[in-house]
């Protein structure tokens, strides 16, 4: 009887093994197995719309007339080739959205904004994930100060609306004799003080040139008012500190 209860619990023992590694694998290595073969995750993307004026667009009023007039190494190329040096190429798109001689009433309207449609048009076609605008020199010319501000909160909620992620960008400075006639300081003041309340981030660049001994001698055109290539360069350095960091939280 002994043996023959010893010769069971050994016949179990075998069939209880059975399943022990061999041809059919452990679960852990099944599991392995299909996580191998599964493709890796595409990396994330952004889209990056760039609303303003002729000094977003790179505007050269030196060279003969042409559409859109528009140095090589305008803010749309230099911002895309500091993207693709960040980031790799592919991971940041830049869409060139400016259009010279504009204001942000533009900008929402469509009206006088180069046939390039509404913001609203703009935002539905492009699906930008972040907007950028500098409209504020020709604003000056054409609004006060508390309509600029208006102006500058609808844009804002537009773009937010859309579930883009809207950033103001301090426009360049003018010649010193033309800062003379105009107050830009205090409409560059009321969108750094509207992005602060609005948490909406804001690229400075207004001051940075002011150190430099003639900076309007380098860094802008004969016409005072629109940057030399070297001004573009540098606003787009300005610029790009601030923004960087803002695409790479974006892009993880």
């Amino acid at each position: 009887m002994a043996r023959g209860a010893i010769a069971s619990f050994l016949g179990m023992l075998v069939l209880a093994c059975s399943g022990c590694g061999g041809g059919g694998g452990s679960p852990t290595q099944s599991a392995l197995t299909t996580a191998a073969t599964q493709p890796d995750k595409a990396p994330k993307t952004l889209i990056i719309m760039l609303d303003g004026d002729s000094t977003n667009l790179g505007f050269n009023p030196t060279e003969v007339p042409q559409i859109p007039n528009q140095i090589p190494n305008n803010p749309a190329v230099l911002m895309q080739r500091d993207m693709d040096a960040a980031f790799g190429a592919g991971r940041v798109t830049i869409v060139d959205k400016t259009a010279s001689g504009s204001t942000l009433a533009n900008d929402i309207s469509g009206q006088n904004y180069a046939g390039k449609g509404t913001l609203a048009e703009r935002l539905a076609t492009v699906k930008p994930d972040i907007v950028l605008t500098n409209s504020e020199i020709n604003d000056y010319n054409n609004y006060d100060l508390a309509t600029y501000k208006t102006n500058l909160i609808q844009w804002i909620q537009f773009v937010q609306a859309a579930g883009a992620r809207p950033i103001l960008q301090e426009p360049n400075p003018l010649c010193p004799n033309n800062i003379a006639k105009r107050d830009d300081m205090s409409f560059v003041l009321a969108m750094d003080q509207t992005g602060n309340q609005m948490g909406v981030s804001v690229l400075p660049n207004y001051e940075a040139w002011f150190p430099i001994q003639n900076w309007w001698e380098t860094y802008l055109q004969p016409d005072c008012i629109h940057p030399s290539d070297a001004g573009y360069a540098s606003k787009e350095q300005q610029y790009f500190k601030t923004l960087q960091p803002i695409v790479a939280a974006m892009l993880q």
